[in-house]
Order: C-alpha cells, then sequence, then structure tokens
C-alpha cells in the first residue's frame, strides 16, 4: 500500500465523523448523527468505489469562461458543450419556422436569461460540509416516522432509515463524482415571466425538477450533451457527469433502435 502524504492524512482527518458539527443538538443527538454519518459512509465503501478526498492541482483546470475547476479533460468538453449550447440557443431565438418542434423550441429559448454553471468539482471537505449542514433538516424531515419506529427515533433501525434517507439527496464525502471532478450541476437564469414572478433561476433543486425537464436547456442537454461525452444523472436534471464511453454506448444504441 502506498504510503499516504501529510496532504492526505489532513484531507482523511478534515472528514471524520467527529469534526460534524453539534450546534443544536443534544448530545443523543450528536452521537446519533455520527452513527448516521458513519453508516453513509461504509455503504459508499462497500460499493467498491474509489473513496477520493482531494484531486491534485495538475489535474483540474477552469471550465472555459468561469472560475469553476473540474478535471481537465472534462473541463475542456464542458467549455465545448456551453459554446454549442449558446449557439444553438440564438439560432432558436432567431428561428421564424411556424411548425410545431420549431414553435416549441422557440417558446422555451425565450424564458432563457443565461445558460450557467453552479458548481463542478469540490473537495470531500466541501461535500462534508454541505452534508454536515443538510443533516438537521433532514433529521426534521425523518422525525416522525423514526419516533414511530419499535426502537425510537435514535435506534439502530432509524440511523438506517436516515442514512437511506440522505443517500438519495447527498452522496457522502468523498464518494460523490463531484470529488472525481467529472459532475457538472447545472443553472438557468430566467427572463421574468409575468405567471411565475418567485422563478427566477432553476438550479440544483428537486423542488425544481418539474421546470427543469420544461426547460429548453435540459431538452438541449438530452438531445446534445451526449457529443461532448456528458450523460444525465437521471434522479437530477441539472447534474451531468462526463462519462465519454457510457456517452457513446448510448448514442450507438439508439442509432439501434
Amino acid at each position: 500500500m502506498a504510503r499516504q502524504t501529510s496532504e492526505e492524512l489532513a484531507a482523511i482527518a478534515a472528514i471524520a465523523p467527529e469534526k460534524l458539527s453539534d450546534v443544536g443538538l443534544s448530545r443523543e443527538a450528536y452521537a446519533f448523527k455520527q452513527r448516521v454519518y458513519n453508516l453513509h459512509v461504509a455503504r459508499g465503501v462497500r460499493s467498491g468505489r474509489e473513496r477520493i478526498y482531494d484531486l491534485p492541482a495538475a489535474q483540474l483546470a477552469l471550465i472555459d469562461g468561469t472560475g469553476i475547476p473540474m478535471r481537465r479533460d472534462a473541463a475542456l468538453h464542458l467549455g465545448r458543450l456551453m459554446a454549442a449550447a449558446r449557439a444553438d440557443l440564438a439560432r432558436d431565438l432567431a428561428a421564424t419556422g411556424e411548425d410545431a418542434p420549431t414553435a416549441q423550441r422557440r417558446m422555451r429559448a425565450r424564458r432563457v436569461r443565461e445558460l450557467a454553471i453552479n458548481n463542478a468539482y469540490r473537495s470531500a471537505s466541501r461535500q462534508f460540509g454541505i452534508w454536515d449542514r443538510n443533516f438537521r433538516q433532514y433529521y426534521e424531515a425523518t422525525g416522525q416516522k423514526r419516533r414511530a419506529l419499535a426502537g425510537g427515533e435514535h435506534s439502530a433501525q432509524a440511523a438506517e432509515m436516515l442514512r437511506d434517507y440522505i443517500g438519495v439527496r447527498v452522496a457522502a464525502p468523498g464518494f460523490s463524482n463531484h470529488q472525481g471532478g467529472i459532475a457538472v450541476d447545472f443553472a438557468l437564469r430566467l427572463q421574468p415571466d409575468p405567471q411565475q414572478p418567485a422563478q427566477k433561476e432553476l438550479g440544483a433543486s428537486m423542488a425544481q425538477v418539474d421546470p427543469w425537464k420544461d426547460s429548453w436547456f435540459w431538452h438541449w442537454l438530452k438531445e446534445r450533451a451526449g457529443e461532448f461525452g456528458f450523460v444525465e444523472y437521471e434522479p437530477e436534471p441539472w447534474h451531468w457527469e462526463f462519462k465519454p464511453q457510457q456517452a457513446e454506448r448510448e448514442a450507438r444504441s439508439r442509432r439501434v433502435d
């Protein structure tokens, strides 16, 4: 086994369960939080996936036109994807055809103010912070169901329930594809709409799944992202990953169909 560097050891220590915040939690609830965290990490380990802490700076590059880092090869292709999307958006806005597909693309395009990137690469310590900050809302959201369990709200069964609940919302630190530098969360800034005045931007929110799937950007990504090696993480229409081999397999499958 390769000897770990001081930087790697520091990264590991930064996401240890004892680093979780105990603010606002009883001693029992804090111990429960640590148990849930350990269960979530253990599931990632059992999956066989490599646990990634921090990518070396030499493996990262900024996505063109942004200050956002990503794995170097993914950043290059994402820059090309964004350039193509903006060109096609301009084309659809200028289209004059009245056939149904053209009219629908033009209507969706008119809602777009800006195609944007929310985030891409993030270190394991940043993922840890997300997990830590979000725990309280997940804890409260599952409280009623956990209290109804025979063992109580902080039982082993309750910990597994909360681990499963969290697991479909945020990855355990070290096991997110954001740590691997291949994942991107898009954002879509919208033109004002009198019928939906509060909806100004689509981001990484499960409450916005339906608006995302009705957006120009998502339909464009479904059609063309594969050309640049990106595939969708289907539960989250804003989240795409640079997996060129999978993208090519999916393209071949569509051609056969």
